[in-house]
């Protein structure tokens, strides 16, 4: 009996077109999409942040997703909303609690997207105080300011 040579042919490595990826889409969009790979994309960045409208380096609804990082009074947050929404609602709360009962504040800001265009719609502080005599109390406020923008899309 005779031994067998075996021979294997190995090629480079190469770049496989999208349409023979596996992927199932035809183009690097559709590609990202169906592997859940999404992009980002920076449309405004302050670090001091505004309380201003704001102008994005893109239309926002060329995105899936749109990240708003903002600060108030020293705490940073981010939301995350879907584009189809057209706005969204950035808030912090704080109990304050001293030798005597404590109040939760609310400090609220409505932010809107149209085109390339962020718009503050109102902003304000709610305090609830929880005493004997427990009340609300709404006051207008600047200090809520977004900082950075982020569109997420495919």
């Amino acid at each position: 009996m005779s031994e067998a040579i075996f021979t294997r042919c190995v090629h480079p490595p190469s770049i496989m077109p999208i349409a023979k990826g596996g992927t199932g889409g035809s183009t690097k969009k559709n590609a990202r999409t169906n592997l859940a790979v999404m992009t980002e994309t920076v449309l405004y960045s302050n670090s001091s942040g505004t309380i201003s409208t704001i102008t994005l380096s893109d239309t926002y609804s060329n995105y899936t997703y749109i990240e708003v990082y903002f600060n108030d009074n020293g705490v940073n947050n981010v939301v995350r909303l879907h584009t189809s929404k057209g706005q969204v609602q950035l808030s912090n709360d704080y109990v304050s609690s001293t030798t005597g009962p404590s109040s939760l504040y609310v400090h609220t800001a409505l932010l809107t997207f149209s085109g390339k265009t962020a718009t503050f719609i109102r902003q304000a502080v709610f305090t609830i105080t929880t005493d004997d005599n427990a009340s609300i109390d709404r006051t207008a406020s600047n200090s809520v300011r977004v900082t950075r923008i982020v569109g997420r899309g495919y």
